[in-house]
């Protein structure tokens, strides 16, 4: 059994957590308000013999840092799923736990995939980027999963890679985004692509929005024509040059 402390294990019990450096140390890394002499909620971790489980405590502590009062906890009864503190099952897709699935779980689940995350249970969401499911690898697969079934677009779940306004379309307003933020966006609703990569609207980000222009969900195997990317290409040349007079 575990404790969590952010993406990684603070100890391996109760005791050795509370001393490893205090509650002072870890209260940032907790839901709700709670400093020294308080109460708040941990997440915790039970290994068995079908996986990983996730959970949490709801704990309070006034007095030495290795004694507190338990009020509730709770383990999912499955493997790898991701829990709520002080409540049900995580939303899957929702890896920055804010209540809904859209362009900022996308660049949290980039920025997962970039630094090599370790904290599977909110990221590791598909292992082959079509269903649901876990293959113990944070991976764009699980990135491809996220963007083409579960996020929020246009009227339902899923798009492809350049919907950069989320409305299930590839278009000149997804264009317009990328062009408007080039060489400085950072984000998905910047016209950042692959911020699984880089922080950074480039010509990489160009060509995966020419890759799927004119598409919406359910397309993931569209070749781009020659044409496509030349006028693509003069497209957001021409928004260039238009703020830069700005």
């Amino acid at each position: 059994r575990g404790w969590w402390d952010g993406d990684g294990v603070a100890a391996s019990t109760p005791s050795d957590w509370a001393n490893a450096g205090g509650f002072q140390g870890y209260q940032y890394y907790l839901y709700g308000e709670w400093f020294f002499g308080g109460r708040g909620f941990v997440g915790l971790y039970s290994d068995e013999g079908d996986g990983r489980h996730y959970g949490w405590a709801d704990i309070h502590t006034s007095g030495p840092r290795n004694e507190f009062t338990l009020y509730e906890f709770a383990f999912s009864d499955q493997p790898g799923k991701a829990v709520l503190a002080g409540g049900g099952e995580a939303i899957v897709g929702d890896v920055n736990v804010d209540g809904t699935v859209n362009g900022l779980d996308i660049d949290t689940m980039g920025d997962a995939i970039r630094t090599g995350s370790t904290f599977y249970a909110l990221y590791d969401i598909s292992a082959d980027g079509t269903t649901e499911g876990t293959d113990g690898v944070i991976d764009l697969l699980d990135l491809d999963y996220l963007i083409r079934f579960l996020v929020e677009a246009g009227a339902g779940n899923g798009t492809e890679y350049g919907d950069f306004n989320l409305d299930g379309l590839i278009d000149t307003t997804d264009l317009t985004r990328l062009a408007t933020d080039y060489g400085t966006g950072d984000t998905w609703a910047k016209g950042n692509a692959n911020r699984n990569i880089d922080l950074i609207t480039d010509t990489t980000d160009l060509t995966i929005l020419a890759t799927y222009y004119g598409t919406g969900p359910g397309d993931p195997d569209v070749v781009p024509e020659p044409v496509t990317l030349s006028l693509l290409a003069l497209g957001a040349s021409g928004l260039l040059v238009v703020r830069k007079r700005k």
